[in-house]
């Protein structure tokens, strides 16, 4: 009995002597070798210093200014339409709508000059042919034979002045093009058509004539 436990005693002393000898070995290995410090684990604070130093490498190879810490990321600016486009369609509005307005001057269309021009600028057509054509179908809508339709337009009326232009200037652009021609005025028009067009071509002269700039 004594026997054996000498022989217990022993290997418990065998084997702390072996757990104290290997630890030291560890010891003596990791200060020989330490942990890269890449594969440290990182504090949050350093993580985000790597992340700014890596944005700063990027900007540098693409040319770009890597954004500063705390900077919010910008949105591009919407497009707007370009300012010369706005300003030489106001500037053709306003120099057409006092032309038609002189020469409708004392006729119930008289004051829809910016309506007319609108509309010209707006569907790509000669500003004078509306009412140059208006002028020649009713006397500028004095003798109309349906609501609001100064055009001898087929059997079409319209609620007021402003629909009408509108609608008549489009369909011109549809039917027609920028300007009607002999062909055009053959399908626009019946009876003499040529002496129509003429008429409608003095009308389209005079109101480049009313320039009241």
């Amino acid at each position: 009995m004594n026997k054996t436990i000498q022989t217990l005693v022993a290997t418990v002393i065998a084997a702390v002597v072996a757990m104290a000898s290997f630890t030291q070995l560890c010891l003596a290995l990791a200060r020989t070798n330490p942990l890269p410090q890449s594969q440290a684990p990182q504090t949050e604070q350093q993580a985000e210093q790597t992340e700014q130093a890596e944005q700063t490498d990027q900007a540098a190879q693409t040319g770009e200014q890597a954004p500063a810490e705390g900077d919010e990321a910008q949105q591009p600016a919407a497009e707007a339409a370009p300012a010369e486009e706005q300003v030489d369609r106001e500037q053709f509005v306003t120099t057409w709508a006092e032309r038609i307005d002189a020469f409708n001057e004392g006729y119930p269309l008289a004051g829809y000059g910016r309506t007319f021009a609108e509309a010209a600028y707006d569907n790509h057509v000669d500003p004078r042919l509306s009412p140059a054509i208006a002028r020649v179908e009713s006397q500028s809508g004095m003798v109309c034979y349906h609501a609001y339709n100064a055009w001898g337009w087929g059997d079409t009326e319209w609620p007021n002045w402003n629909e009408a232009i509108r609608a008549h200037v489009k369909g011109l652009a549809e039917g027609y093009g920028y300007d009607i021609t002999p062909e055009g005025a053959a399908s626009y028009a019946e009876g003499d058509t040529d002496a129509w067009l003429e008429q409608v071509e003095s009308f389209k002269n005079e109101i480049w004539e009313s320039d009241t700039l």
